[in-house]
Order: structure tokens, then sequence, then C-alpha cells
């Protein structure tokens, strides 16, 4: 018969048993202490890396100070350069984007803007000394010309020279000029500046030496219109999450008539024809009294704007001719140039907006005649016959439709 001997485990054993759990989560929350220090420093150096990134990118010390140096010399003047350069009340140390050559700084609600390389509008962009202001405004109308492609902009230009003449002495001097001149080739400047008087667009509130200076109301009140992005355990039951946070339909309404009736604006203004060449949910903003606001991702273009940009191209078919998926203009297939003329005009695009932003829940005594009015509407081109007084009914038809609705509402 075996007989099975008990083993005694040695005291020094017995106490490693004992202590080896106590041992074990010292050591955790030790490494755990450590592991917290050691993320918190990652994340410290990842935001100092980010920071000063993002601010070397956009450079706004060294922006203001070649715009005062060139303001001390006499060589630029604004509105606002004795608060950016004397009483230092401005600041460009915020940097808000960095693209399209255009560098953009916030505070609050306003945005400056200023053209990406310094080399370019301070030394090659340079007015010649010894210009005469005749020349001078012969070289914007040319300007206005190749921009707008219309050749009376003579209200136009009158009223330019009115605001940069900042000592009001009804001349425009050499600072002023200069001034002029480089926010005019600044990228949406001159569309931005024709439209002030809608409440759609940024305002402008004054320029320094190549700086221009915006007012974005929708910045600090209003939101976008909307983002179709489903989060992932929501999207397996919906793809329409994003109906679910949208205002109620009398308030998106109101942002959909302001929104016609800025196309309506748009259609032609002093013979120019312009149009929205990025409409979406996300590039359309509205105020907190449900104003539209666009922004300078919309892409508000000149058709003349648009045919520059395509003019290079060599066209075989009319797909050739895409700026943006809403701005394709039709070929010229004689010359194989893209023209200027848009093959959905913007009221069209906007009625696509419509279908996601207001259609699906329409109240029940409008959704026939506003579902008949967008089919109708989507289905405009530049090959409709009458094209301008088609459009001008269907805008007609949608304001009346929209506004009859509001009206009843708030009485």
């Amino acid at each position: 018969m075996r007989v099975i001997h008990r083993v005694r485990c040695p005291h020094a054993i017995k106490n490693c048993f004992y202590q080896a759990p106590a041992f074990t989560v010292t050591v955790v929350r030790t490494c755990q202490r450590y592991a917290y220090i050691l993320l918190g420093a990652m994340f410290f150096m990842l935001f100092v890396w980010w920071s000063t990134l993002d601010s070397s990118e956009c450079d706004g010390p060294e922006v203001v100070e070649h715009v005062c140096q060139v303001y001390n010399e006499k060589y630029t003047t604004g509105n606002l350069c004795h608060e950016l350069c004397v009483t230092k009340q401005l600041d460009l140390h915020s940097c808000y984007s960095y693209k399209d050559d255009l560098k953009r700084y916030r505070v609050d609600d306003i945005i400056f803007k200023v053209v990406d390389n310094p080399n370019l509008v301070f030394k090659e962009e340079r007015i010649e000394e010894g210009l005469t202001s005749a020349e001078f405004l012969q070289q914007v109308k040319d300007l206005l010309l190749y921009e707008l492609g219309h050749p009376n902009t003579d209200l136009l230009l009158k009223q330019l020279v009115l605001d940069f003449d900042i000592n009001q002495d009804g001349k425009i001097n050499l600072g002023e000029a200069q001034n002029m001149w480089w926010v005019l080739i600044q990228p949406n400047f001159l569309n931005f500046y024709i439209f002030q008087d809608s409440v759609s667009i940024p305002h402008l509130n004054g320029t320094c030496g190549g700086i221009s200076v915006w007012y974005y109301l929708y910045l600090m009140e209003g939101t976008s219109l909307y983002r179709k992005t489903t989060p992932w355990p929501i999207s397996i039951f919906t793809s329409n999450f994003y109906r679910w946070t949208l205002p109620h339909w009398s308030l998106r309404a109101k942002v959909m008539l302001s929104l016609v009736e800025l196309v309506e604006e748009m259609y032609e203004k002093d013979g120019v024809r312009y149009h929205l060449c990025n409409v979406n949910g996300l590039s359309l903003y509205h105020h907190s009294s449900y104003e539209v606001a666009i922004t300078d991702d919309t892409m508000l273009l000149s058709s003349q704007q648009i045919h520059n940009r395509l003019s290079n191209i060599t066209c075989h078919y009319a797909h050739d001719c895409i700026l943006t998926p809403q701005c394709q203009t039709s070929c010229e297939f004689s010359s194989r140039q893209c023209t200027d003329r848009i093959i959905r005009p913007t009221i069209a695009v906007v009625c696509d907006v419509m279908i996601d932003y207001l259609l699906f829940d329409t109240p029940k005594e409008i959704k026939v005649s506003l579902n008949r009015a967008i089919t109708r509407c989507q289905s405009i081109s530049v090959y409709t016959q009458q094209l301008d007084l088609v459009h001008s009914l269907l805008i007609l038809d949608l304001k009346s439709i929209l506004w009859n609705y509001i009206q009843n509402k708030l009485k």
C-alpha cells in the first residue's frame, strides 16, 4: 500500500503565496499611475505639436508684420489699419483654415482673410508708382470684365472707389489703390462684395493692406442645415437619423424660402448670372432667425468665372466640362470648348436639397403642390425651352407655396 506524505511548504514560500496578490495589485496600481502620466505627457506633446503646426502654417503675426510694414511705408491703407497696426486691437493668432491659397483667422464670428503667399501679395502684385488714377481704374475695370464677363461695370467700379476712398477726398491714391487691388484678387471677395445687400452673404467689416475682415453671423448663432451620415448602431435601423435633429417644418420652410429668394437674386444681377456650385446640407447654414447663410465652401461664382476655370479644357462630350457635379457647362462641339452655359441652374440643385431637408414631412395640405413644384424644378436645364420664363415661374410657385403656409401659421 502506497503512503502519500503531506508535503510541508517552507515559511518563505507560504509568505510568497499570501503576499502575491497584494504585490500584484501594487505593481498594477503603480504601473497604472505611470501609464496615466505617460499618456498625459503624450497628449500634451501632441497638443503642443498641433498648436505649433497650426500657428506656423498660418503665420498670423508674420502676416500682420508684413501688412503693417507696408502700411507704415505709406504704400497701402485701409479703414482697419489703425486698429491692426497702431492700437493693436486686432490680431491674427487664431488660425481658422488654410486652403485654396487663402489663410483665414477667426475671432468669435469675425473672419480675417489674406492671400496665402506674402511674397505674391506684397511684391509681385504691387501697383507701380507713377500709375495714374485713370490707368489704375482701367486695370480694375479689366479685372471686373474678366471675372464677370459684362462690359458695363461702371456702377460697381464707382461703389468700389467710394468704399476704398479712406480719406474721402473723392480720389484714389496709391495706398488706397494697392489695398483695393490686393483684396480684389482675393478668392470670393468680389462676389461677396457684390451681394453685400443680402443677409445670406458674410458682411464686409473692413480691409487693410490685403486683409479683408468679414462678419459671419452663423458662426456664433447658426448651424449647418443637416448632415446625412448616421452613427453605426443607429444606421442598422434607419439611414435617415439626421431628420430627427432638424428644426420644426415651418422653420425649415423659412430657410428654404430665403434660399429660393437668394437664387432668384443671383439668377441675374446687373446683367451677370451667378451660381452656387457646391450646395448641400453642410455648405449651407442658417442664422438664429432661420435665414439661409452661404459660406466660402458653397462656391458662389459668376458664369464667366466658371467659364474661365474650364477654358483650358478641350471637350468631346458634355461630361468633359465639369467644374463640380453641380456646375457642369455645355460643350461647343464645333470649337471643342466648354461654354459658360450651366446645364442645371442653381434652382434645380436647391430643389434636390429640398427633398432631403423639407419634403419628407411636408404638411399634407401642401404636400402635393410642393412635390409637384419640386419635380418640375428638378427637371429644368439649359435645354428647357424659354428657360428664363420657366425659371421665373418656378421661383414664383415655390415662394408662393412656402410663404402662404408660413403666413397662415403666423396668424
